[in-house]
C-alpha cells in the first residue's frame, strides 16, 4: 500500500466515526463533501472549507508521531536491559489510552499482575516460587521477573504506577531491601525499529 492510500485510510478511520463527527462538526462536513463530490478525503481537505478539521488532524498526527518516536527510543534503551515496554510507559504521553483491564496478553504485564495478586507485590517471592516449580519452562519467566525487578530498583518506582499512567513525579517511589538485590540477567536482542523515520517512508 503506497503513501496516498495509507493517508486516505488514516483519514477515513477518523471521519467515518460518527462520534468524532458529532464532537467536531467540520469532520462531518469533510466526510459529506468527499462523498457528495466523489473525491478523496485528502483532496477534500484542500477544496472544502474545513480549517478546524485540518487543525484537529494535525494535532492528532503530531501526537501519534511523538508516541511512535517515544516507542523507538524505548526500543533502543530497552535493548540493553530487556524492558522496552517499561521505558516506553515511563515516558508515555499523558493522553495515552490504556486498556481496562490491563493487557495481560503481554508477558511482562501478566507477570506483574501475578506478582501483585499472588505474592503481595514481592518479586523475590515470585521468583522463588517459579524456581520451586522445578521446570526449565519457567526460566524465561524468571529472567523477565529479574529484569523488571532491576528496572524498579534502578528507578525507585513501582511498575504498577507506569501501567496505570502514574509516571513522573507523582509515581510511587520504592527502595528495595538489601536482601532483594537484583541479579544480572543476559542482554536480550535489540527490538526492531518500526517508525517511518527509521525505515524510510513507503514509496508513493
Amino acid at each position: 500500500m503506497i503513501t496516498p492510500h495509507l493517508v486516505e485510510q488514516m483519514l477515513a478511520g477518523l471521519v467515518q466515526c460518527d462520534e468524532a463527527c458529532e464532537a467536531y462538526p467540520e469532520l462531518g462536513h469533510l466526510r459529506g463533501y468527499a462523498a457528495t463530490h466523489g473525491v478523496p478525503l485528502q483532496w477534500a481537505l484542500a477544496s472544502a472549507d474545513v480549517p478546524n478539521a485540518r487543525g484537529l488532524l494535525a494535532h492528532a498526527a503530531l501526537a501519534l508521531l511523538d508516541w511512535l518516536v517515544c516507542l523507538d527510543e524505548a526500543d533502543e534503551v530497552g535493548a540493553t536491559d530487556g524492558c522496552p515496554l517499561w521505558h516506553a510507559l515511563d515516558h508515555a504521553p499523558e493522553w495515552l489510552l490504556r486498556p481496562t483491564p490491563a493487557d495481560d496478553a503481554h508477558d511482562d504485564i501478566g507477570l506483574l499482575l501475578e506478582r501483585d495478586a499472588d505474592h503481595s507485590g514481592d518479586w523475590q517471592a515470585m521468583i522463588e516460587s517459579l524456581h520451586q516449580g522445578g521446570s526449565t519452562l519457567w526460566q524465561e519467566a524468571i529472567q523477565r521477573c529479574r529484569a523488571m525487578q532491576r528496572f524498579e530498583a534502578e528507578r525507585g518506582i513501582d511498575l504498577r504506577d507506569l501501567l496505570h499512567g502514574m509516571n513522573g513525579p507523582g509515581a510511587t517511589r520504592v527502595t528495595p531491601a538489601p536482601e532483594q538485590a537484583v541479579q544480572p540477567i543476559p542482554t536480550e536482542p535489540a527490538a526492531a525499529q518500526h517508525t517511518l523515520a527509521k525505515q524510510g517512508a513507503p514509496p508513493g
